[in-house]
């Protein structure tokens, strides 16, 4: 009996206290509409993008090269409280999952990277408010 409550306080001081870590209670400090440019380290790629991010953190993103045509991808994921990014890219022939750090700048714009989960790619990030919340 004695374990059971033990179990019992330990859990609800745990959905009190939250899970610890996530960096992600509250609203995140990312919603609102971003634009402004990407570069796929070490190759010529780059271009611009616009990314949409949620109250909850959710977000997706258009990213557009600036080749002749100009050919447009995706990325979708989730940016946690704390800057960590979990995401999925789809552009030209590339298909790749990974994670980042992106963080607001002293002058409030987002700075950041997008890592590939086997580290063949890095991308960079750097973003303007077109709208917050």
């Amino acid at each position: 009996m004695k374990k059971v409550l033990l179990f019992c306080v330990l859990a609800c001081v745990a959905m009190m206290t939250g899970c610890g870590g996530s960096g992600s209670s509250g609203p995140s400090p990312f919603e609102g509409i971003w634009t402004g440019t990407w570069q796929l380290v070490g190759t010529a790629y780059e271009g611009t993008a616009t990314v949409s991010i949620e109250e909850d953190g959710e977000f997706n993103a258009t990213v557009i090269n600036n080749a002749t045509p100009p050919q447009s991808g995706t990325v979708e994921g989730v940016i946690q409280n704390n800057g960590h990014v979990i995401a999925d890219l789809e552009f030209m022939s590339m298909s790749w999952s990974g994670t980042g750090t992106w963080e607001l700048n002293e002058d409030g714009d987002i700075e950041g990277t997008l890592v590939s989960n086997d580290e063949e790619y890095t991308i960079t990030f750097s973003l303007s408010p077109l709208s917050i919340g």
